[in-house]
């Protein structure tokens, strides 16, 4: 163990890791080597340094460097309740908000985390409705209990640092509350190569029976969702995704699964971006709810599992998010009956049903006018020149609603967060909509398909 910083400047690692939002007594950092820091966060600047007081020195210290795991933000996040619209902007952020009007230039909306927003209408690459939050099954992990491991074999994953932890080869599992369409998530990370198995849908049965389950497994070679099956082929392969764990910056991936089971397909998003959607060849889905986490890692590798969560799932309109949008010279709307309209939405106004979208087809010279609750996703027309892409921002805001934002500089108070957003401005938050803070992946040319 080191002992405590003789300095100001200490250093902040490349990949700052996962900052999340608990209710501590103290803003904590994190160092490497498992060693911490508590005071209060200030700000997070453009160069990467962080500025806390802390009791330790008179002055706040300023931290950079390769030292600093993760930061802790103290408080409770207070009740939150997010709206039924996200607002996807042309550079990927999303913003939870409730649509208020929209002309040729500006959308207005009202988000819980900034309160009235005015949106250039450029800068929008997508409007999508309904968006219901859904009830949490499970979210952990808060402690190895409720969890167990293969039956005659000692319990190899521990809990430290509010993350479920193994070092060497290992399985535990969990049943959890069945859910007929549900979104698994959670994150992993690795020292090594990662050598895992994450399985859900899960009878529980023991590895050496025949079971119906899904799993995914990642190692050195990449990504894989497999289908176990008691009857036919047992082990079909649902999906191969050839990214390397060297595509992951900081040795850590967010996983989801968005599983529908009545239609039998599994969505995959890694790091929030959609990766794919895949069909189960068999004739029905697995029944069960239980989900295992199996290390295959050799002795010494550590990996660590955290920001679990089960939760329920409405699928309808999801396939209109994850298909082709069409002509991105043109704006598109699909409707919750899944019509599609290619053409220009002219205007949202206020009308008693609620906000209503008038949208001019290619097909008719009359407006089409739809009130949102009749609205699945709107995609807005894209530049006909394609521009550089716009360097990715240093800090990432995790927000509550399944929402993100990139910024180049952050401050604290008590109970805001002041940002700078590159499209948006200036922007103040309520720090209780906000889950997590983390380095953002630097733009890696060694994938070529990013």
């Amino acid at each position: 163990m080191i002992g405590m910083p003789s300095s100001n400047q200490i250093a902040l690692a490349a990949g700052i890791g996962f900052l999340a939002f608990q209710p501590l007594a103290a803003d904590s950092l994190s160092l490497a080597n498992d060693s911490r820091i508590s005071g209060t966060i200030r700000s997070i600047r453009e160069n990467g340094s962080l500025v806390i007081e802390t009791p330790l020195s008179t002055e706040p210290l300023e931290i950079r460097g390769e030292a600093v795991r993760s930061v802790s933000f103290s408080g409770q996040p207070g009740e939150f309740s997010a709206p039924p619209t996200r607002i996807e902007l042309t550079n990927g952020d999303v913003l939870p908000v409730e649509i208020l009007s929209m002309d040729e230039k500006n959308l207005m909306a009202e988000s819980p985390l900034t309160g009235p927003l005015t949106i250039p209408r450029d800068s929008i690459r997508s409007l999508q409705m309904g968006m219901v939050d859904s009830r949490v099954i499970y979210s952990g992990p808060d402690g190895i209990e409720g969890w167990k491991s293969d039956a005659g074999r000692a319990m190899a994953w521990g809990f430290e640092g509010g993350n479920l932890k193994i070092t060497g080869s290992g399985r535990i599992s969990r049943n959890l509350e069945v859910s007929e369409n549900f979104i698994v998530r959670f994150s992993l990370s690795w020292d090594r190569n990662p050598g895992f198995h994450f399985s859900f849908a899960d009878s529980l049965q023991p590895i050496s029976e025949k079971s119906d389950r899904y799993y995914v497994t990642f190692s050195s070679a990449g990504l894989e969702i497999k289908r176990e099956s008691s009857q036919g082929p047992r082990y079909p392969s649902l999906a191969t995704i050839n990214r390397g764990p060297e595509t992951f910056a900081g040795n850590k991936v967010k996983v989801e699964l968005r599983v529908d089971r009545k239609r039998k397909l599994i969505y995959l998003y890694l790091n929030d971006q959609f990766e794919g959607r895949y069909i189960d060849p068999s004739s029905v889905s697995p029944p069960d709810g239980g989900v295992s986490l199996t290390s295959t890692s050799n002795q010494g590798a550590e990996q660590e599992v955290s920001e679990i969560e089960l939760l329920e799932w409405d699928p309808s309109g999801e396939r209109h998010r994850t298909e082709e949008r069409g002509d991105v010279t043109q704006d598109a709307l699909i409707a919750s009956d899944a019509a599609r309209f290619g053409g220009k939405l002219v205007s949202i106004r206020p009308s008693e049903e609620g906000p209503l979208f008038s949208f001019k087809s290619d097909f008719g010279d009359d407006l089409i006018e739809l009130p949102e609750s009749q609205v699945s996703t709107v995609f807005f027309a894209e530049k006909e020149e394609a521009e550089d892409e716009a360097p990715r921002k240093p800090l990432k805001l995790r927000l509550r609603g399944n929402g993100s934002i990139q910024v180049d500089t952050c401050s604290f108070t008590e109970d805001k967060a002041e940002v700078s957003h590159p499209l948006l401005g200036k922007l103040t938050l309520f720090r209780n909509g906000i889950s997590t803070l983390e380095r953002s992946a630097p733009q890696d040319q060694s994938d070529p398909n990013p």
